[in-house]
């Protein structure tokens, strides 16, 4: 479910932030705000769980179990945290910028 939930959830992202690239006029941001607020809720959800995979190998390699921070998940997922994070600030910034909101927390 998570690796149908991340596919998806990526290819909009990377969609929504290849529109929002494109040069000004072409598309209305009165149309793209809802998917740029997607686009950076869905950063967020995957950025926690990636989080959640480094916590967890992290973890594992201090309890001196196994070393679970050289494994290909662990590198994967610092990869993504690494990605999607940021991308969701700039989404979400950009919402905050240029949608007519007054007060937003």
């Amino acid at each position: 479910k998570f690796l149908a939930f991340a596919i998806a959830s990526s290819v909009a992202i990377f969609t929504t932030t290849a529109v929002w690239c494109w040069p000004e006029g072409v598309v209305e941001w009165k149309y793209l705000a809802p998917f740029l607020a997607y686009a950076a809720a869905s950063c967020g959800a995957l950025s926690l769980n990636f989080l959640k995979v480094i916590a967890l190998a992290l973890r594992v390699t201090v309890s001196q179990e196994a070393n679970e921070l050289v494994k290909p998940h662990s590198f994967l997922a610092l990869v993504a945290l690494a990605t999607y994070a940021p991308l969701q600030l700039a989404l979400l910034n950009s919402v905050l910028t240029h949608s007519p909101v007054s007060y937003a927390v």
